[in-house]
């Protein structure tokens, strides 16, 4: 299961004895333009602008261009109140409005992993046991997402929230239109799903639309949380609906996906079958309307005619969806200059330190989120993982 730590943010200020200042000369806050704020009255509860800090007089000052990072000594920094900071220890100089100077150290800022909440939607119909490369177009289905160790559930449900609903017209014990089997979206949900999956059986009927109305009636299944849901439709028909005509089945799947997409669900869809054997006009209207995009765009369905394009197709859906954003949760940082927020920032995934501005590092997206990259990114959506991130305070904008 990822573990975020989730660490409160401190700021550990302590008498800043032999203080590095910047170099004599001008500053910011003289010349002919100066920063606006400049000479302005200040106290704890008034403080000064960024870029600008409240000296012993009461008045805003600076000593640097915070903007421009420049008017510092060697291996010093601008802080964002335009006094110098040494680069080593990461220090930003703050002031308490009384002219006691002080030196911020390093925050560590909280930061939660963006979890999907992934829900697969399978069509159980019997023409699902046509031959598709190894078995039949059901058993090469799920022997792929329950394939252990390394399958797509096994490898990624420690990263991902799966769900599943399988669907098909009726049957003898379940006399019910839309038939269903569900299991609800959480972390580490391989043995649930495993369960339903081994003991799915095939029934006629496709009643795509009122499957997928049956999954977004369902808060435990089209959940409402920060982190985004996802449906991932597998089927081989065009639907017919559970009032068996076919050409009504068509206009309620579209309107299915559509209603999901406008609370902000997006839905891929898988073709399974060759395409002599599938709806390709209906499957794409089908598509472009679950990703929100005019059926005269060009496809976007998957269409898959073996296991190993199968494989090829979740993987592409279902990594895809796996965020290596991190979000900062109770603070900001100054993403201006890349030199500078890396400058002194430590980024840990699992205890192991993560490069800054390397491809397969740690990126800052904006103020509030971080991206992991290349083979962090892989570690992170493979394993889960833990995150943590401190900055110096040069560049914490809270």
């Amino acid at each position: 299961m990822t573990n975020i730590r989730h660490l409160v943010a401190t700021c550990v200020l302590f008498l800043a004895a032999g203080c590095s200042t910047a170099p004599e000369g001008s500053s910011p806050c003289t010349g002919d333009s100066p920063l606006a704020g400049c000479g302005d009255r200040c106290t704890v509860a008034t403080p000064c602008p960024t870029g600008l800090y409240c000296a012993e007089s009461g008045r805003c000052g600076a000593e640097c261009d915070y903007a421009t990072h420049t008017g510092c000594g060697a291996g010093q920094v601008c802080d964002l109140h335009g006094q110098c900071a040494s680069e080593n220890d990461g220090g930003a100089i703050i002031t308490d409005g009384g002219g006691a100077d002080n030196i911020c150290a390093n925050v560590t800022l909280n930061t939660e992993h963006t979890t999907p909440n992934i829900v697969l939607i399978l069509d159980l119909s019997t023409s699902m046991n046509e031959d598709f490369g190894t078995g039949s177009r059901w058993t090469v289905l799920r022997d792929t997402l329950l394939e252990t160790p390394g399958g797509l559930i096994d490898s990624l449900q420690s990263s991902v929230r799966f769900g599943l609903a399988t669907f098909n017209g009726f049957s003898e014990d379940f006399p019910v239109c839309p038939n269903m089997e569900l299991v609800n979206p959480a972390l580490n949900n391989y043995a649930a799903i495993n369960t339903v999956l081994s003991a799915g059986e095939l029934h006629a009927g496709t009643p795509t639309g009122e499957s997928i109305q049956a999954v977004l009636a369902n808060p435990a299944l089209a959940m409402s949380t920060p982190d985004p849901t996802v449906f991932v439709l597998a089927t081989d028909g065009a639907p017919n609906g559970c009032a068996g005509v076919r050409t009504n089945g068509k206009p309620a799947s579209v309107a299915a996906v559509t209603d999901a997409f406008e609370v902000g669900i997006r839905t891929y869809v898988i073709g399974v079958g060759e395409s002599s054997d599938l709806d390709d006009d209906h499957l794409t209207d089908l598509a472009n309307a679950g990703l929100g995009a005019p059926s005269s765009a060009d496809s976007m369905f998957w269409r898959v005619t073996d296991d190993a394009s199968l494989i090829a197709a979740l993987q592409t859906i279902i990594g895809g969806t796996v965020s290596c954003d991190i979000e900062l949760t109770n603070g900001s940082i100054d993403t201006s200059n890349p030199a500078a927020y890396c400058a002194g920032s430590s980024v840990l995934l699992n205890g192991n330190p993560v490069a800054c501005e390397d491809p397969n590092g740690w990126h800052a997206v904006d103020a509030t989120h971080i991206r992991l990259q290349g083979t962090s990114c892989d570690e992170l959506t493979a394993t889960g993982g833990e995150v943590t991130a401190t900055f110096p305070c040069s560049i914490i904008l809270f």
